[in-house]
């Protein structure tokens, strides 16, 4: 199933612009074609090309299906040096299931900026090539305490790889529950940030013996509780 992307729709009308609209012209729909639309907020739309313009096409919404959003988890991840890495997270995360990504800052961060709107790109082409229906939200870096901050009662997860008697297995988490998952960098949590995590009631939790890649230890979190859905 081919599938496009518009945050244009209002009522039973729809736009196509920019990248969709350019993909639409490499696959030379025409006018009356019958295409499939996505929002990323869980509605998918058969809709028929009534107009191509210069730099758009308007289309009118014949069907609509609506899918309600599960509890996929919340990702708190330190992006690593190589960014190839989190852009492969990215599109993983989405074909897993993710509800949101936020980026953090942490002591031992190698990387300090990141390209939000590339990330965004490439999480809408993992949506569209999944066919999911719930576009997940990218946040930009922000300091660690910060993200802590954030946390409000919601089951917070974190993995560290200090020696910790407090760890718990994956296995204890309630499954079917919205959690939020922190991953930390390359070099781990250091031995403060680890202190203040507890001290904000996260759960310290374990991934197994083996040290993981950051990249690895959150696609690990994500692919466990896609399982627990299954």
């Amino acid at each position: 199933m081919q599938v496009f992307y518009s945050n244009s729709i209002l009522g039973n009308q729809a736009k196509l612009e920019e990248d969709e609209f350019r993909h639409l012209k490499v696959l030379r729909k025409k006018e009356g074609d019958e295409v499939h639309l996505i929002d990323g907020k869980g509605s998918r739309y058969l809709a028929r090309i009534d107009g191509i313009q210069s730099k758009n096409a308007l289309l009118t919404i014949l069907d609509q299906h609506q899918e309600a959003k599960a509890n996929f988890p919340k990702l708190y991840i330190a992006p690593t040096k190589n960014i190839a890495r989190m852009e492969w997270l990215v599109e993983k995360a989405v074909e897993l299931g993710v509800d949101s990504i936020q980026f953090m800052q942490c002591e031992h961060s190698e990387r300090k900026k990141i390209r939000i709107d590339r990330l965004e790109k490439i999480a809408l082409s993992a949506l569209k090539q999944s066919l999911q229906l719930h576009l997940p939200s990218l946040f930009d870096l922000k300091p660690f305490d910060e993200c802590l901050e954030e946390m409000d009662g919601t089951e917070a997860l974190f993995a560290h790889c200090a020696e910790d008697d407090e760890h718990i297995s994956l296995s204890k988490i309630e499954a079917g529950k919205s959690v939020c998952l922190f991953i930390g960098p390359e070099g781990d949590f250091s031995t403060a940030e680890i202190a203040k995590a507890k001290e904000a009631r996260l759960k310290t939790i374990s991934l197994g013996e083996e040290r993981l890649r950051t990249e690895t230890a959150g696609m690990f979190g994500l692919a466990y509780f896609k399982i627990r859905r299954l």
